[in-house]
């Protein structure tokens, strides 16, 4: 589940926080119990509490029991002390499944991971296991990791010119000690200055006449991102500025004729080639003084 599925709205949106929802129990499920020959007993006090965190919870429960789940004594009980939890058709995993969620609560309370959420925001964990609501990184020291497997991680289910060409820009980004590589984002401190997708790249540039030099001697594929199939303003005065004066509106110069563009919109690539890697961040040298 990538962040672009997460992205979108109204009927994938829904499907996608079901989805959550679900971890969510099982996770409150795995909180409030323990577990003994692949049996989790579930303080029923606990969950009680818990578990009204998640939206239409009782629904959830129902799902979990199509899945193979079988829940022994009432779990909404007000009489009841303790429930269990078991997976009669493969009773292993709910031992895993506990595993998991107290790995998962290493990883929260760990300081590395703490310090990386003061830095980029609470979202940095949900981009560093790329939205995947199981990610075998949650059982793993964040700090032993290879940044390099994340990177592929990242990108395993692309097409493999895409994915090379990925690996290749991550690589050459390890030339410039100030710029941070984050999910599928590259920052210079809190600011984004690239985002590369699997049928995109997006760079943020504002300056561009100041090294127009540059971009003319790209390839016409690339030349075209600043040109025909430019993003241009739309005039829309966006994040509540006067679409007269708005300050998100960049102005450039290409082969005689003046372009207005949009500093939000910025600049996406479809075609990338690996050659081509070197002159994108000449760009970003110029326009963020590397």
């Amino acid at each position: 589940m990538d962040q672009e599925v997460r992205g979108k709205g109204g009927f994938d949106n829904e499907s996608n926080l079901s989805l959550d929802r679900i971890v969510k129990c099982l996770r409150i499920f795995c909180d409030c119990g323990e577990i003994k020959d692949n049996i989790l007993k579930v303080n029923a006090e606990h969950f009680k509490k818990q578990i009204k965190k998640v939206k239409d919870y009782s629904a959830i429960i129902e799902k979990l029991k199509d899945f193979g789940f079988c829940f022994q004594e009432t779990i909404l009980d007000k009489n009841a002390k303790d429930f269990f939890v078991k997976y009669p058709k493969r009773p292993v995993i709910i031992t895993v499944l506990k595993n998991y969620m107290d790995c998962w609560n290493d990883v929260l309370n760990d300081e590395y991971i703490k310090n990386e959420i003061k830095k980029f925001g609470y979202g940095w964990i949900a981009g560093y296991y790329d939205f995947y609501l199981f990610d075998y990184k949650a059982t793993a020291n964040p700090k032993e990791l290879d940044t390099m497997q994340l990177v592929k991680d990242h990108c395993y289910t692309w097409e493999a010119e895409r994915k090379n060409t990925f690996i290749n820009f991550y690589k050459y980004s390890k030339k410039y000690s100030k710029i941070c590589f984050f999910g599928n984002d590259y920052f210079i401190g809190k600011s984004r200055i690239c985002t590369f997708h699997s049928d995109y790249m997006k760079m943020k540039l504002r300056n561009l006449n100041e090294y127009m030099h540059e971009i003319e001697k790209m390839p016409e594929n690339l030349q075209e991102c600043f040109s025909k199939n430019v993003r241009k303003c739309s005039g829309c005065g966006c994040l509540g500025n006067n679409p007269d004066t708005c300050k998100n509106r960049i102005y450039w110069k290409f082969k005689d004729t003046d372009y207005i563009g949009c500093s939000m919109q910025s600049f996406y690539f479809n075609v990338i080639k690996n050659e081509d890697i070197p002159q994108l961040f000449k760009l970003l040298e110029y326009e963020y003084k590397l």
